[in-house]
């Protein structure tokens, strides 16, 4: 159930800040070590340079000029990354070649 939830926070994500890339593909992934990824790439504006911005601050939003009620709550991202931690995974930010992110969620083997 929490998996799915930080799924949906991903999904809410790309929709609001990356709408005008106009892509946007979901992939599942089984490594040969029995793990699995939950990918999520979008076409959309991308992370900063500064990807340490993302990653210390629970609150980052994309666009600047969003607030909380034009742009949630800025927590999908820490919800991910912690929904992922609880069940033994990590998640990955990164920028696409081309443009746009790519947010994957990586599960162990239990």
């Amino acid at each position: 159930m929490r998996i799915r939830q930080a799924v949906l926070a991903l999904l809410e994500n790309a929709c609001r800040y990356a709408s005008t890339g106009g892509s946007l593909r979901c992939e599942t992934e089984k490594l040969p070590d029995g793990s699995v990824i939950i990918r999520l790439l979008d076409r959309g504006p991308g992370f900063p340079e500064d990807m340490q911005a993302v990653a210390i601050n629970p609150f980052w939003r994309g666009d600047p000029s969003r607030s909380r009620a034009t742009g949630g709550t800025g927590l999908g991202l820490s919800v991910a990354r912690a929904i992922a931690i609880a069940h033994g995974g990590h998640l990955q930010l990164a920028n696409r070649t081309g443009g746009g992110a790519v947010v994957q969620i990586y599960l162990q083997r239990e």
